[in-house]
């Protein structure tokens, strides 16, 4: 599952899967980064600061 950074609203929206066996979010989340194993909110921070760069 792929999520999409919505800046207007600071979340992290589902944007798109590969594979879906059951739809409910990941508990732990990674990044095309390599950086793996992220809560959401952790995530969601790492995305925030992605972007200031």
């Amino acid at each position: 599952m792929y999520f999409a950074y919505d800046e207007g609203a600071g979340t992290l929206e589902r944007d798109r899967t590969e594979q879906v066996d059951d739809l409910s979010d990941p508990e732990l989340r990674a990044c095309s980064c390599g950086v793996r194993g992220m809560t959401p909110e952790e995530a969601l921070e790492h995305v925030r600061t992605a972007r200031e760069d």
